[in-house]
C-alpha cells in the first residue's frame, strides 16, 4: 500500500487537519494550565553546568568558597597564587606563629650568651685572685663584737689584692680541748680550703700563764691537721683579766703562749702584748676591757683585729679605721694602729714549715 502526501492547505493548517490518514493528528492550541505542586514541570539545571569531579563511588566533590582569600587557600592547601606583599593583616597565621617562635628562640639564645659572658667576666678576676680564707676556732673572746668580721672589714679597706674571707667556729666558754673532742671544728678544717686557722685558747690562765689548753695536746693535734690541708696555724696570744693586775707587767703571762707557738712553728698573734703597748701609750685599760673585766670592748676588738691584719699580711695597719662611729672620748685610731704594729714587730715571724703542703 502506498501513501501519497500533498501539501496542507491554509485551512487545514489552521484547523490542524491531517494531510493524510496515516499522519497522526496533533492537538490544536489548548488553554494554558496553572502549575501546581503536582503538575509542575521538572527543571533540570545540570544540563548547563560544568561536570563536577567525582570520587571512586561517583559522589561529587563539593567545595564552597564564600570569598577568595589567599590565607584560606594557603591553609586548606588549594592552589592559588601567593600575594605579592605580606604584612601584619594578611600574613598567614601559621607563618606568624613560626616566625614568633624563631624570634623568641634567637632572643633566648642571645640572652643566654650574654649571661655566660657576664659570668665569665665575673669569674675571671675571682679565679685569678682568690681570697685569703681564715678560720677562727675559739670561744666568746672571739665572737664578742664579731672579731672575724672586723678583720675581714679591715682587709676590705686596705689596698691588699687578696681580701680576707673569715669563718668562725665558736661556742661560749669552750676550750680548744672541748673543740677537739666534739669534732665539729676538725670536720670544717678537713672539709674546706684554708690559708690560716686561728686557735684561741680558753681563758683559764693562772698567774704564771699556764692553762689546760697549753698544758694539753689539743693545740698540737689541731696544728698537725691544719698542716695537712696546707694552712698555717695562728695562735691567739690572749690578754690577762683586768683584775689580775698583769696588764701592765704581763711578760711572764705572754711568754708561755709565745713559746708554744715557736715550738710548733706556728704564727702568734700578740693581741695581749698589743693591749700592753696601748696602755703604755696612755690608753686607759677601761677603754679596752668590758665591764666584766674579761671580754673586750669595741676598741679592744678593733685593736685585736689590727694585730691579726698585720700578722696575716705582714704589713702595718696604718691608715685603717674602725668600721663603726667613734665617740668623742674614743682613743686615737692612729695610736691603736701603732700599738698593734709595734707588738707584731717584736714577735719573730716564723717561716712556713717545710712539712706544710702548698
Amino acid at each position: 500500500m502506498s501513501l501519497t502526501c500533498r501539501p496542507a492547505t491554509r485551512a487545514e493548517r489552521r484547523h490542524s487537519t491531517p494531510c493524510c490518514r496515516s499522519v497522526r493528528r496533533h492537538p490544536g492550541p489548548q488553554r494554558q494550565q496553572k502549575w501546581t505542586l503536582g503538575n509542575a514541570p521538572r527543571i533540570h539545571t545540570t544540563s548547563h553546568l560544568p561536570a563536577l569531579p567525582t570520587d571512586l563511588f561517583g559522589r561529587p566533590h563539593l567545595r564552597l568558597v564564600l570569598a577568595p582569600d589567599p590565607r584560606n587557600d594557603l591553609e586548606l592547601g588549594a592552589p592559588g597564587s601567593r600575594p605579592a606583599k605580606y604584612h601584619a593583616t594578611n600574613r598567614p597565621r601559621k607563618g606568624r606563629v613560626n616566625n614568633r617562635c624563631r624570634r623568641g628562640a634567637v632572643k633566648m639564645a642571645l640572652l643566654v650568651a650574654l649571661i655566660g659572658v657576664a659570668h665569665a667576666q665575673d669569674a675571671a678576676p675571682s679565679a685569678a685572685i682568690a681570697p685569703l680564707r681564715v678560720l677562727f676556732i675559739g670561744s666568746s673572746l672571739t665572737y664578742t663584737n664579731a672579731l672575724p668580721q672586723v678583720v675581714a672589714g679591715l682587709s676590705a679597706q686596705s689596698a691588699e689584692a687578696r681580701k680576707i674571707e673569715a669563718v668562725e667556729v665558736t661556742f661560749p666558754a669552750w676550750s680548744l680541748s672541748r673543740h677537739w673532742d666534739s669534732g665539729k671544728a676538725l670536720k670544717i678544717v678537713r672539709g674546706e680550703r684554708w690559708d690560716f686557722v686561728v686557735l684561741q685558747p680558753g681563758n683559764d690562765f693562772d698567774l704564771q700563764g699556764n692553762s689546760t689548753d697549753l698544758q694539753g695536746k689539743s693545740i698540737e693535734l689541731f696544728d698537725a691537721e691544719i698542716r695537712k690541708v696546707g694552712a698555717r696555724t695562728i695562735l691567739y696570744v690572749l690578754f690577762p683579766r683586768l683584775r689580775s693586775g698583769l696588764i701592765e707587767r704581763p711578760e711572764q703571762f705572754y711568754e708561755r703562749q709565745e713559746q708554744l707557738a715557736t715550738a710548733l712553728g706556728a704564727l702568734s698573734a700578740p693581741v695581749g702584748p698589743a693591749w700592753t703597748q696601748a696602755v703604755k701609750a696612755g690608753i686607759l685599760p677601761s677603754a679596752l676591757y668590758d665591764t666584766d673585766g674579761r671580754h673586750p670592748t669595741l676598741i679592744g676588738t678593733y685593736l685585736a683585729a689590727c694585730v691579726f691584719f698585720s700578722v696575716i699580711y705582714g704589713s702595718s695597719p696604718e691608715g685603717l679605721r674602725p668600721p663603726w662611729a667613734q665617740g668623742a672620748n674614743a682613743p686615737d685610731t692612729a695610736a691603736l694602729n701603732s700599738a698593734a704594729w709595734r707588738a707584731v714587730q717584736k714577735v719573730p715571724r716564723m717561716p712556713r714549715p717545710a712539712s706544710a703542703s702548698n
